[in-house]
């Protein structure tokens, strides 16, 4: 019974190790800035910045392109830009763009310049987030515009997109008409807290797959005019170690160079398996201490 127990930990712990090696993406904070054309948002350095943008018409074209500024207030030196991950889409009355950024050092704020001047209603909501993949975080992504969609479950939703891979699945609704009472939608945690022109969720999905962000609005969802969009986020591989190269020795637990006997151990034979090379150190002998027995690399 005892050597079955420790057969299992060398099993368990060594996956579970590997398991907290794996990056995942992660919400860090949110900000907005409501009919002033910028964000203050200070991120860290490296991590994800994701900028929606709902605009009217007022000032003629509102394309916009996003950049990172030093100073708050969309001020001091630019430090780089954003990439409009979504283009600019309209119903006629609203536009909406998204873009994605890794911040550079020194970021204060997010300044969206809008051709044509700054629109009458330019509503921007910036969101950081950390663990990304370091070359191409941005997946894919959804925008959605609705007015009066209803005040049942789920009713406020970016439409589902497929996604190519497992993904963070984040989700930002804009509300135009200002006295928002969203809430997150099925299966999504809210992050922050709901303003009245903005709600921020989101979720992980561990597969690839065709998914939505929705939300729900239990009072003004009957009325009011709602904007939603959907980034899917791909988490940084890093540098997965596979449960195997991990061995389990009384109560620590260490990782063992190929071939290398630990302090006070004993060859046992093994029999290596199907795929699996033996190393010229140790061939057909594999190692146990203190009772346990080791583990051997691949």
């Amino acid at each position: 019974m005892l050597k079955r127990f420790c057969a299992l930990l060398l099993v368990l712990v060594p996956l579970a190790c590997w398991q907290q090696a794996r990056a995942a993406v992660a919400y860090v904070q949110r900000a907005q800035g409501v009919n002033t054309g910028y964000v203050n948002i200070t991120p860290t350095a490296n991590n994800l910045v994701c900028v929606a943008s709902t605009t009217s018409a007022g000032g003629g074209s509102p394309t916009a392109s996003f950049a990172f500024y030093s100073t708050a207030g969309g001020a001091g030196t630019n430090l780089g830009s954003l990439t409009v991950t979504m283009a600019t889409a309209n119903d006629g009355t609203y536009y909406v763009t998204g873009a994605c950024g890794k911040a550079p050092s020194g970021v204060a704020s997010v300044l969206a310049t809008y051709a044509g001047g700054l629109p009458g209603e330019a509503l921007l909501e910036a969101v950081e987030l950390s663990g990304q993949d370091g070359t191409s975080p941005f997946l894919t992504g959804g925008m959605n515009q609705q007015s009066a969609p209803g005040t049942t479950a789920n009713a406020i939703t970016s439409g589902s997109v497929s996604v190519s891979s497992a993904a963070y699945i984040l989700g930002i609704c804009t509300n135009t008409s200002g006295d928002s009472d969203t809430i997150a939608g099925t299966g999504f945690t809210l992050r922050g807290t709901t303003t009245a022109n903005f709600a921020v969720e989101d979720q992980t999905q561990a597969s690839s797959g065709s998914y939505a962000t929705t939300f729900t609005a239990p009072t003004h969802g009957a009325s009011d005019y709602y904007h939603t969009f959907m980034f899917a986020i791909k988490a940084n591989g890093g540098s997965s170690v596979r449960p195997s190269q991990f061995f389990m020795s009384g109560k620590n637990l260490i990782r063992r160079t190929p071939g290398a006997p630990l302090p006070g151990s004993r060859p046992h034979p093994w029999t290596a398996d199907s795929g699996v090379t033996a190393d010229s150190n140790s061939s057909t002998s594999d190692w146990r201490s203190g009772g346990l027995e080791m583990m051997r690399p691949e």
